[in-house]
């Protein structure tokens, strides 16, 4: 897994991996490779996003127990939940989008969308 990480936040992949939180080598989750493919394909901002979201996913595993040994993830999900928010209201990339769809009745003879100059569709 290639990793690079040079510190300047004008190359996309180092914006994406400081807002991810993902800058230490030995503790990395996003290889360069996973991180450009995700920069291609949702752009710089929302590529943060799908990253802080693999990351979650990848730590969401059930907690076990072996002796002294108890690996339990939820607070680290948790913390990364929350981080995901933030970013999201940082970058301007809202959880949910709505539009508006002008429907019109089946059994009318319209096709075009209406410009309510008079009032009535």
């Amino acid at each position: 897994m290639a990793f690079t990480f040079t510190e300047d936040l004008s190359v996309a992949r180092d914006f994406v991996r400081f807002h991810a939180e993902d800058t230490i080598e030995g503790e990395s989750m996003l290889s360069d490779a996973l991180i450009a493919s995700l920069i291609a394909t949702y752009g710089q901002n929302k590529a943060v996003i799908q990253a802080l979201e693999y990351k979650i996913q990848r730590m969401n595993k059930p907690s076990f127990r072996a002796d002294w040994l108890q690996v339990d993830p939820k607070a680290a999900v948790a913390e990364l939940r929350k981080t995901l928010a933030e970013k999201r209201t940082l970058l301007g990339i809202p959880r949910f989008s709505a539009s508006a769809t002008h429907v019109y009745r089946a059994d009318s003879a319209q096709t075009e969308e209406s410009d309510y100059t008079d009032g009535r569709p």
